[in-house]
């Protein structure tokens, strides 16, 4: 018959308790950290119109060459001292790999350009709606192409914000194609992005590394024809901003990355839409952008339509339906 000693099975569950609380306090923290490191990166994102615009005036040709540029040198410098450039290497070598990581490059490269034409022709709103209206275009480029199921309020919430940009598109004689193209091209190229082998960071590198030589190509041009405005005298307020946008295209990204591993997706999901907030805000504060009845109509349908589809989402992850 075998006999159990009392203090000795205390003092085993005492010990798994301890490493419970351990474990639980480890999960808090990292979570915390992950919190933080969310809101730097969308906080960051809705405010950097604000950067942006202070280089209104220059080329917008020439600030996207060198955000490439500096991009490209920012991300390769951060996976060198991670002793990562081997894979960005392999990836590149790859016909498959290289054929898509050009398509991705092309669809950022677009995405930025009208970014920056929004930025420079003072259509901030129209950037918040786009970014707003993301997670939508998603779910409908996700059952156009790739068969995923659409539930019903999913379907709703397409209706509500298609009416939305419809009352604007009629009131304004033309339809939102900044926030159209915004969410669009960064919709698709997150679809593909998902879908390639890449760490984030080597995925994002080698697409800049792809879109380079055109982005050399054009600065060389305009250095050749002495119309360019980087390191030239009279322009190093111009210059120190242009250099920046490397550090302020990647830094954001990196911190969002890090958070994704630490978080929740729906946790994720929700603080994404901090950065169009504070897009929306700068807009009708700090741009003094007008605000219509129509345009108030337009934001106040893709805010029912993303309540509609963030309820929608909770529901579908608390009750997930059979497969």
């Amino acid at each position: 018959m075998n006999s159990r000693d009392p203090a000795r099975d205390d003092s085993a569950r005492k010990r798994d308790n301890s490493a419970r609380k351990r474990d639980d306090s480890t999960d808090r923290a990292q979570s915390l950290i992950g919190f933080g490191e969310a809101l730097l990166a969308f906080g960051f994102w809705g405010v950097f119109p604000i950067y942006v615009v202070q280089l209104v005036g220059l080329p917008i040709g020439e600030v996207l060459a060198h955000r490439v540029l500096w991009s490209a040198v920012t991300a390769a410098a951060i996976l060198a001292s991670r002793r990562q450039l081997r894979g960005l290497v392999v990836a590149l070598a790859n016909p498959r790999l290289f054929l898509v990581t050009a398509v991705n490059a092309a669809l950022l490269t677009v995405n930025w350009l009208v970014f920056l034409h929004a930025n420079f022709n003072s259509a901030v709103l129209e950037i918040s709606l786009g970014y707003y209206s993301m997670p939508l275009v998603m779910s409908f480029l996700g059952f156009l192409f790739a068969r995923e199921k659409i539930s019903a309020p999913e379907i709703v919430a397409l209706a509500v914000s298609a009416l939305g940009v419809g009352a604007l598109a009629v009131s304004e004689g033309r339809l939102p194609w900044i926030s159209i193209s915004l969410a669009t091209t960064f919709a698709v190229y997150g679809m593909i992005h998902k879908r390639i082998v890449h760490r984030p960071l080597e995925g994002l590198c080698s697409e800049m590394l792809v879109a380079l030589p055109l982005a050399l190509a054009w600065i060389l041009a305009l250095h050749l024809s002495d119309t360019a405005n980087f390191a030239q005298p009279g322009h190093a307020r111009d210059s120190w901003f242009i250099f920046g946008l490397g550090i302020t295209s990647i830094a954001p990204l990196v911190f969002f990355h890090r958070a994704a591993r630490k978080l929740r997706y729906i946790t994720l999901g929700f603080m994404s839409y901090i950065g169009p907030s504070v897009q929306f805000v700068l807009a009708i504060t700090f741009f003094a952008e007008p605000f219509t009845p129509v345009r108030f109509f337009t934001f106040a349908c893709i805010w029912i339509a993303l309540a509609i589809f963030s309820y929608g989402n909770l529901r579908h992850s608390a009750h997930p339906l059979p497969r």
